[in-house]
């Protein structure tokens, strides 16, 4: 978890944008911990799959999207590929 929050930080530091799964827990978890720490643009990819119906689909998400440079992307589709082209089109 620490090597994910320093890649993160780094990330920041350097001026990329962090591109992942939007995950809240894990290494997405720390290395979304470590942009945010450090003012990065973040970009998260999540399927409607894991959006709960009629919830905030920030629910499903790392709290660090609710807030600054961050962008919530949600994929659609029978199956994972559209949030597979949505991340490598962010990255």
């Amino acid at each position: 978890t620490a090597a994910a929050y320093n890649l993160g930080q780094t990330l920041a530091l350097r001026g990329h944008t962090c591109v992942n799964g939007a995950g809240a827990s894990g290494c997405m978890e720390y290395m979304n911990r470590g942009a945010h720490d450090n003012n990065g643009h973040i970009v998260g990819v999540i399927h409607e799959k894991f959006v709960v119906d009629g919830s905030d689909c920030l629910e499903g998400a790392n709290s660090v999207f609710g807030k600054g440079n961050r962008m919530l992307l949600v994929a659609k589709g029978n199956d994972l590929q559209e949030r597979k082209r949505l991340l490598v089109e962010g990255a």
